[in-house]
């Protein structure tokens, strides 16, 4: 492996972020084992990567003078509705049509 690749974990969130997530969001006396963190983690950092990459491909609509696409917010409401993540995307974007 050269210089430029990267292990595909080196993507992943921190666990710890993951474990304190759902340390505050689940009802107490729920314990999760280890394998399921690393399982949930993985899920959630894939993801932030896929809504990344769709958001970036609804951007390049919109290069900027210097070449570079923005991902905007505009980009990520759009990337959820085509996600058919609409009710995740109202609730962070209400004002959104």
């Amino acid at each position: 492996m050269d210089n430029e690749e990267k292990s595909f974990d080196e993507y992943f969130l921190p666990l710890r972020t993951t474990s304190r997530i759902l340390r505050q969001k689940l009802p107490k006396g729920y314990v999760i084992s280890r394998e399921v963190k690393n399982l949930l983690n993985q899920s959630a950092s894939i993801f932030i990567i896929y809504l990344s990459a769709m958001a970036g491909e609804i951007s390049k609509d919109k290069v900027s003078r210097n070449k570079k696409a923005l991902i905007s917010s505009d980009s990520i409401n759009k990337a959820l509705i085509e996600m058919d993540f609409s009710t995740i995307a109202s609730k962070l974007f209400p004002s959104s049509p």
